[in-house]
Formats: structure tokens, sequence, C-alpha cells
């Protein structure tokens, strides 16, 4: 695209980057219905919508009633084929979504439907003692005896079998099916997923697959439990997958994958902090490859395959803590053709001091790791936004969270929700509604016209980043180091924020392909100048390493608080010691948290050409790149009006009197 072009796309933003509305389908759905209210998307000024089935059974308390025809049904898929054929004709988008209600995974309950075997799984522990042996479940998968001193040692289940009891106490491992609806972590269960929603959609409305119906949308799906619990999620060949990456036999590690009340804090003791911190790394890097290509990236497959746009997000991605529940961002939004953030419940919010911006997420991965084709959808981060922000939520509000979400290199709007009914008005059928009888609804337009200006900036061009963060995700996955790693990881970016500094999160798996060339970090679109490490209990060795390697060829590499004290893997530690004499004979030293700001704006890393006089989170200023040329987004976080005073150096002004770019120029408040 060429400037004229985006001056065209930006004074009148087509369909493309306009607003899409999540559509909730709940009640019965009529054809005279969806005419009339596609009819009014498109008066006021929508790109589209996505399809948001309500499941006929799905939370009836919170959400009114369940919608009819019944969900993948073929009088419901009648339906959709008709609301397509109507946003053709208003020349609306009509994007898929691939659950009825939400998290995606399970067709409400239509692919274990005669596949028990497909239901998600759990391990499970219990400590038995001797007089317990006749009380043993049938479905154990590993056992561990206790001796009276040193760590577990393995059972073979024959004896387990045949009652025989060689320790006064053992730990026995089973594996239930009490996890997630759906087993995430088994292709063959998604391929069901598939095969149930997919390939239905497929079958009815296929033909508008990449045009009128640009992608589907994948909701929230989760692992269904987390490492430090009393029972974690699991699959039946999980434990040989395990012992081949550590190196090792999986089970004697175990009972440190659960919390010490479920096995005991004596067993915990036993064992050293590194293969502590390593067994729980180990684990959750298997569970979330595993993840990722079972279910992440076998859809993206398809759809790519079928020429839509595999889109969504994960739900949590706000702050650390809370990933755990899916465990790596970038091998499951990461993943898709478009990642997706969800800012549904007030994370960001105007004046608030935590706004953490973790939109960056979805733009990095993009970045990092990209999969689209050229067209009107190429560089597309979405944002599910609105929603649970309550009744007095207005388009000032929207704006600022427009805003601050576009600063981070969201390039689809997506407000959630307008409902087909809100008849009843329960509480989260008429919170979130935006649509008739919403006195915001009339003048919807003008907001759906500044939304589709700004995608169209955001999405035809690149933030230029000279910062990369990197994503501490197995500081997350040790438990004990998530609020350290968090804390250092918020601070971070709020100093980068507020110094006008552009950065990415840096992906652990796209780390590797970084190449030092000129004092630079170079891959794909990234060029990065500086690569900041928070405070992090543990890293990969790997990761590690190649950091060294980078550090090596000039590139700024900073440790925050204090060096990565554990390795990641296993049989890492040597290569982690080897990782960190080699950063420091290159001079690198960990900086206290406090002293970053400083080392930063000594470092000449906010952009030369345009700058804020007054650095502070008042306004933001973002550059991007735009082939050869830059643009600058400037935007209002505050809830004051600023008028603007505009200078260049004495030698440069008539550059700017006379139209061309000021080659400095600065914003003063």
């Amino acid at each position: 695209m060429d400037y004229t072009t985006l001056a065209e796309r930006f004074a009148s933003p087509t369909a493309s980057y306009r607003p899409m509305l999540f559509w909730l389908w709940n009640g019965a759905i009529t054809r005279e219905a969806i005419a009339e209210q596609i009819a009014d998307f498109a008066a006021k000024g929508a790109g589209g919508f996505f399809f948001h089935p309500m499941g006929e059974n799905f939370r009836l308390g919170d959400f009114l009633e369940g919608i009819s025809p019944p969900y993948l049904s073929d009088e419901y898929l009648a339906l959709v084929r008709y609301a397509v054929e109507c946003a053709r004709d208003h020349g609306l988008y009509a994007w898929l979504y691939d659950e009825g209600g939400w998290p995606s995974g399970s067709a409400q309950g239509q692919v274990v439907e005669g596949h028990p075997e497909f239901a998600g799984k759990r391990l499970h522990v219990q400590r038995l003692g001797v007089e317990q042996s006749d009380a043993l479940p049938s479905n154990v998968i590993a056992a561990l005896g206790l001796p009276e001193m040193g760590v577990p040692e393995p059972v073979d289940l024959r004896q387990i079998a045949q009652s025989l009891w060689p320790y006064p106490e053992m730990l026995i491992f089973t594996l239930e099916a009490d996890g997630y609806p759906v087993d995430v972590l088994n292709p063959e269960a998604i391929r069901r997923f598939i095969d149930v929603t997919h390939e239905r959609y497929a079958a009815t409305v296929g033909e508008f697959f990449g045009n009128t119906i640009p992608g589907m949308f994948t909701d929230e799906t989760s692992l269904g439990g987390q490492v430090g619990a009393s029972a974690i999620p699991w699959t039946r060949d999980f434990m040989e997958d395990l012992s081949a990456q550590m190196g090792r036999d999986a089970r004697v590690y175990l009972p440190l994958l659960f919390s010490a009340e479920a096995v005991g804090r004596d067993v915990v003791g036993r064992y050293s902090e590194h293969e502590i911190t390593a067994a729980r790394c180990e684990y959750n890097n298997l569970l979330t490859a595993r993840f990722s290509e079972a279910y992440w990236k076998q859809i993206t497959d398809w759809c790519g395959k079928r020429g839509l746009i595999h889109t969504g997000h994960v739900g949590g991605e706000d702050n650390l803590p809370d990933n755990l529940s899916f465990g790596h961002f970038f091998r499951t939004a990461g993943a898709l053709h478009a990642p997706g953030v969800d800012v549904i419940w007030r994370q960001l919010f105007p004046g608030q001091e935590e706004n953490f911006p973790f939109p960056r997420l979805a733009s990095s991965a993009l970045k990092q790791h990209p999969r689209q084709a050229e067209g009107d959808w190429s560089n597309l981060a979405i944002t599910e936004s609105n929603a649970v922000y309550g009744f007095g939520f207005h388009y000032e509000q929207m704006r600022w969270l427009a805003d601050y979400q576009f600063q981070g290199g969201i390039g689809l709007y997506a407000p959630m929700a307008t409902h087909y009914t809100c008849c009843g008005g329960r509480l989260y059928c008429t919170m979130s509604h935006l649509g008739p009888g919403n006195p915001l609804w009339p003048v919807y337009g003008a907001f759906a016209e500044y939304v589709g200006r700004m995608c169209a900036v955001t999405r035809e061009t690149v933030e230029h980043a000279p910062v990369a963060v990197y994503y501490p995700v197995e500081a997350l996955w040790t438990l004990d180091g998530t609020q350290e790693a968090w804390t250092s990881l918020r601070e971070t970016c709020l100093t980068l924020t507020n110094l006008q500094i552009g950065f990415d999160f840096l992906d652990g798996d796209f780390l590797p392909e970084l190449q030092a060339q000129d004092g630079r970090a170079c891959g794909g679109q990234a060029a990065y100048r500086e690569i900041i490490v928070p405070a992090t209990l543990a890293i990969s060795a790997r990761s590690l390493g190649k950091l060294a390697e980078l550090a090596q060829g000039g590139v700024t590499v900073r440790f925050l608080e204090h060096w990565p004290l554990h390795a990641a893997e296993m049989i890492g530690s040597p290569a982690l010691d080897q990782a960190l004499t080699a950063l420091q004979e290159c001079g690198v030293t960990p900086v206290p948290q406090d002293a970053l700001e400083g080392a930063l704006a000594s470092a000449g890393l906010a952009d030369r050409l345009v700058r804020l006089a007054d650095p502070a989170p008042a306004l933001l200023l973002s550059a991007r790149e735009f082939g050869a040329a830059r643009l600058y987004l400037l935007t209002n976080d505050s809830d004051r009006v600023w008028s603007p005073s505009w200078y260049s150096r004495p030698r440069r002004r008539w550059c700017w009197r006379r139209g061309m770019p000021a080659m400095a120029r600065s914003y003063r408040c």
C-alpha cells in the first residue's frame, strides 16, 4: 500500500477496518429479525459481526435464555447461511465463532458424546499407607515408594496389581476423566471438535470462506488445571514424552508437580531447589507444546487450508499469574493467524494506575510469528473489548480504551456485545449490550468511523520497537517466582511507556531466530537494540545461551535485579553456568529495577525525530513504520483537553513551514 491509498483509507475506512460487533444469538432466531439487525449494523457504520451463538443450555441463569433452534442443528445452520447472505448484500463481513457459548472445544458436549475417551483428563495423587493397600483404585498409572530417606522410588505396577507393598507408604497416581470438558492435549479429540463444528460450517457456508466470511474465532480454551494443585492436566502418553524430554525417569519428579499438601511437605523437602524448579518447568514446557500442537495449530492449519483467518484469545492474558491457565501466550493465542486479547473486565481503564499493556502480547506474537497472507486482513491483531465495563460505560471511555490498544498495535476492534434480544434484563445481557435500546446506539456511527480510521493506521504500519522485553514464562511455571517476575514486568513496561520507547514482548521460542547485526538483534520484522529480562527465578539454558551470543554481537542485554537462579531444564545447569560466564565476560551485570529508567533514558532509545517535551502518561506517542517512511501516533491518555504547540530547531524550521516533514519536532503541553 502506498501513502495515497493509506490516506484514502484513513479518510474513508472500508468495512474491513471498522468495528466487528460480537452479535450474541439468544432467544428465538427468525429471518426477519436477522435482516433487520444486520441492516441496522450497516447503518451504524459497523464493518461486520462475529456470530456468537449462546447454546440452548448455556448459563441460563446469567444470559436469559439459550438459542432456538438448537446450536448446530440443521435449522440453526440454515439461519447462519441466511445471515451470511444478508451480510454480503450489505457489504459487511460475517465472522464465525466455534462454540455455543464458551469456552471453545466441546461443541456443547457433542465432542465427547459417544466418545468418552475424548474427555479431559487429570492426574491425581494419593498418599497411602500399607494398611490402605486394599483400597487401591484400578486406574493407577504410576506409583512411588517412600523410603525412610532420599527421594521417592518408582514401583513396578505389577507389584501393585499383585497387592505387593514394598514400602510402608506410597504415592499412588491415577488418571481420571474430570478435567477440561475435552482432552485438549489429544489431537484426535480436537479433530472430532473440527468435524462436529468447523466441517458443518464448511458444508453450509463454505463458498463464503475467504470473502464474506474472513475467519473463525476460538474463545478462552484453557488447560483446565495447573501445576501446584491436587490434580494436574494430563493425557495418556504424557509420561513417556516427559521422561524423554527430561532425559531421566519422570516418575521420580511427579510429587513436585502437585501441591505440598497433596503429597506431604516432607516429601517435597527431599528434593533440591533446582529439581523443584526444573520439574515444574519441564512439565509446563511439554504441556504447552502439546496444547499448542493438538488444539491451536491444528485448527489454524484447518482454517488456513480453507482461506479462513483463525483468531481468538485465551482469557487471563492481562496479568502474568493468570497466564498459568493456558501456560504460554505465544504457544496458544500466538499460534493463531490473528492473535487476540480480551479486554472486558476493566483490566484497562482511564486513570487506573495498574494499566498493563498486555494488548502488545498480540501484536508482538504477530510480528514474531506471522502466519497471514497479504491483503485487507494482513498485520491483524484483535481485541474483544467492552462487555462487563458496566452500565455507565460511555464513548469518551470507549475512545480511551480503543486508543490505548491502538498504541499497542491492535488492528481490529471487536466490541462485546450486541444481543439479539435483551428481553428480561438480566445483568449480563444488559450491562454489555450496545445496540437498540441503549441510548448510545443511535450515534454509534461516529465511533465506528473513528475506530475504522485508527485501525487503518495500525494495521497498515508496524510500530518501531527498539526494545524487547523477555516474556518470563519460566518464572510463571516455577510458581515460586511468579510474583517477583510479574512485579518486575509491570514496572518495566510502565518505564518504557513513560519514556516513549516502543517495545515488544519477546517470545523465548522466537529468541533463537534472532541474529546480531550491527548491534541489533534481528529476525523477521524485529530489530531490537536492547533486550530486557525481568527479574526471574528461572530461564531456559538455551535462551540464556542465545542472550549471551547476542551480547557478544553487540546487542545490549539487561537483566533486572539478579541473574536467573535456575535452569528450566533438569540437565541444564552446566549450560546455564556457561552462558552466565559469557555474559559476565561481555560486561553484563544485573541492573536494579529502580535504576532502569535512568539507564534507558541515557541510551537514546526514544525516537529522535518526534518526542513529547514532557514525557508524562497524559499523552502516548508511538512511532510507526510505513515502508521507508515513519508515521507518528499521538493519543490522549488523560481526561484533559490539550492544545498543541509545535516547533522545530531553527535550522530545520523552513522544512516545517513549507509543509515538508520536520526533522525534529516536540509536543509541548
